[in-house]
């Protein structure tokens, strides 16, 4: 807390007039005292970003010497969080050679201050790596920055529009439905995560990715299955095909650590359901691990899909071989 307090103290003296002589004394002192200080190296170059902007962010692309880019990139942050539109229009004037060094920079920075910016920028980026890094950077950056409530304004400003990809949709809702789930955690109440996911399933265009599901589910799941299991059939007919198998497994495998019977009656009980096979498939590997082939054996011919039933009798193939 101390050096924090000390490092807060020295960036209000941070100016334009003297950003060289503060680094240089901050890098003295850090290198005395052998500490690399990673975080605190950041504060202090997004700070110089503010005072010196471009001239600080020219001077780190021409060191020669190591660390340039993150010292560039750094710097640009701090620039682009105080007059974005100034920063990414400087950016864009640059050398290619320069824009990919400080892309990452203009989309970290822009997340904070303008998420749908930095989405627009990211989505325009030819480097593959780079925009798949910043789409994922964007939610961390709005809730970082705003809450997550910012994060939820993000999502619902990209959900209705044509030129965003679900895929691209689905990225984001995952990602902040990480921030959710741990939220709730933190609050021991995962079942507001499930009531948070509920005006999402929305049917084909969703943007709830299935993993996203899964997870939300899940956590609700150690809770109370039976009440999730309620819950996800009374939202049946919302459910997209990818988003039923993932939740119904989490829910059901809930539900398999309470009572296996209760697992299994619902098996017998659903037998046309998209997330049986799956379930089925699930429920014999774990039969067949612990010595019971004879009883794993008895749901193939239950068992609906082809290529499900194919991977059961090769494991049982296969673990009757290991018997003999």
């Amino acid at each position: 807390m101390e050096r924090l307090a000390h490092l807060c103290e020295l960036l209000r003296e941070v100016n334009a007039g003297n950003w060289r002589e503060v680094m240089d004394a901050f890098r003295r002192q850090t290198a005395f005292e052998g500490r690399e200080l990673g975080d605190e190296w950041k504060l202090m170059l997004q700070k110089v970003g503010t005072v010196a902007r471009e001239e600080a962010v020219l001077e780190a692309l021409q060191d020669t010497g190591p660390g340039r880019d993150h010292r560039a990139r750094n710097t640009l942050e701090g620039w682009i969080m105080t007059d974005a539109a100034t920063a990414v229009a400087w950016v864009k004037a640059q050398p290619a050679e320069a824009q990919e060094i400080l892309n990452g920079a203009v989309i970290y920075g822009l997340a904070r201050v303008s998420p749908t910016e930095a989405l627009d920028y990211a989505l325009r980026l030819s480097n593959r790596s780079t925009r798949d890094w910043g789409i994922g950077e964007i939610v961390n950056g709005a809730v970082q920055e705003g809450g997550f409530r910012r994060g939820e304004e993000f999502l619902a400003a990209v959900v209705d529009r044509a030129d965003v990809g679900d895929d691209i949709k689905q990225r984001l809702f995952q990602d902040l439905a990480r921030k959710r789930l741990l939220m709730d955690r933190l609050k021991n109440s995962p079942m507001d995560s499930l009531q948070w996911l509920d005006p999402y399933l929305t049917g084909e265009h969703s943007p709830a990715a299935p993993g996203a599901v899964m997870q939300v589910v899940a956590g609700a799941a150690r809770d109370d299955p039976a009440k999730v299991l309620q819950w996800l059939d009374s939202r049946a007919e919302r459910l997209t095909a990818a988003q039923t198998v993932p939740g119904y497994t989490a829910a059901l495998q809930a539900i398999y650590q309470r009572s296996p019977e209760e697992f299994t009656h619902w098996l017998d009980a659903n037998p046309a359901h998209p997330a049986r096979d799956p379930l089925v498939e699930a429920y014999t590997s774990e039969l067949i691990a612990g010595g019971k082939s004879a009883e794993a054996a008895q749901w193939i011919t239950s068992v609906h899909n082809p290529q499900i039933r194919q991977r059961i009798e090769a494991a049982l193939t296969k673990a009757n071989a290991q018997v003999r």
